[in-house]
């Protein structure tokens, strides 16, 4: 399908003196595509007796097997596909992540450290053009000729025309035939759009803290604080129950979004997105150390020992702690061996 994108980014630093410098990160990101919703399933429909663009052998055989009361119907197999096929998806996306920080050296330079927030939003926006309304198409469907000999909507003619107010009869005998006005009645664009919003502050320092025998001892420390909010809102929710009343049943078991007994489901013939919404925080403390143990002796390349430990404090799951401990023993330069004992979150 057709899709275009673009994805700017910058980054700029400058010294404040005393070994601290700033930064600013800016990231973004567009998209938009386009393309037809999957193929669609066979559809059937059901046209009455008195349909007046039925051919006139189909509409004479149907006249005489109809009583009062009671018209003869037909089923057609299939609704012709130009009606599905017309549907298309536009798809909009965009995001953007914006960094300010500052970073430095503490401790004669042995430490490095840095602290920033970041702020970032994604936004999608996707419309269904011309999504079938099921409940405006079962009506527009089930022609009959009007007062003045032009086809009008059966409901029209009744007590219930209120329900279906514009109704405009639907041509599919063939394909091509129908109006632009009925075609405007029946379809009907919907479209959802999805926010998804974080904030973040981050602070870490990182370093040499000493010696010991077999080298330097690493120490380093982090804190994070991260705020996700979600927001999806839509004008079309799939709980959307279509109008039936007062319709003649012009639906099959393989109809338009069909359920029990062929009667559609939804108000739409595309899947549509329900309005929902979220947010979760979380904050968290970690440390991490090198110690290492044996340098440089006959068999022993390289033997170390490091640990970590973390806190995190979930809003909507409250607090887990994780730790590792590991030792990485190099007998020789080209082969490593480690071990390792830890305790994870997923």
């Amino acid at each position: 399908p057709p899709r275009s994108t673009l994805f700017p980014y910058t980054t700029l630093f400058r010294s404040l003196g005393h070994k601290i410098t700033a930064y600013v990160e800016i990231n973004a990101g567009l998209s938009q595509e386009n393309f037809t919703p999957g193929t669609p399933q066979p559809q059937g429909a059901v046209i009455y007796s008195g349909n007046p663009y039925l051919p006139a052998n189909v509409s004479t055989a149907l006249a005489a097997a109809s009583a009062a009361g009671k018209p003869a119907s037909i089923t057609l197999a299939s609704v012709p596909e130009n009606f599905v096929y017309a549907q298309q998806v536009n798809q909009w996306a965009s995001n953007y992540l914006a960094t300010v920080g500052l970073q430095g050296k503490v401790f004669n330079d042995e430490f490095n450290w840095n602290v920033f927030y970041g702020h970032g939003q994604g936004l999608t926006h996707a419309q269904t053009e011309n999504n079938i309304n099921t409940s405006h198409f079962y009506a527009a469907l089930d022609a009959v000729p009007g007062p003045n000999g032009a086809p009008v909507c059966y409901v029209s003619t009744t007590s219930n025309a209120g329900l279906y107010p514009g109704c405009v009869p639907l041509n599919f005998i063939g394909q091509g035939n129908e109006s632009q006005a009925a075609l405007n009645y029946i379809y009907q664009n919907t479209a959802y759009d999805i926010i998804n919003r974080v904030d973040d502050v981050t602070g870490s320092i990182s370093g040499s803290a000493f010696k010991d025998w077999a080298g330097p001892v690493s120490l380093s420390a982090n804190f994070e604080y991260r705020n996700n909010v979600f927001i999806e809102d839509s004008d079309a929710p799939p709980s959307c129950t279509p109008q039936l009343t007062g319709l003649r049943t012009t639906w099959v078991s393989t109809g338009l979004r069909a359920g029990a007994g062929g009667a559609p489901t939804s108000c739409w013939i595309s899947n549509t997105t329900a309005a929902q919404s979220g947010s979760e925080s979380v904050w968290e403390v970690g440390a991490e150390t090198v110690v290492p143990l044996v340098k440089d002796f006959p068999g022993v390349e390289n033997l170390e020992v490091n640990a970590a430990a973390r806190f995190t404090d979930y809003s909507v799951s409250g607090t887990a702690t994780s730790w590792k401990v590991g030792l990485n023993y190099q007998p020789i330069e080209d082969l490593r061996i480690r071990s390792t004992q830890s305790r994870d979150i997923r």
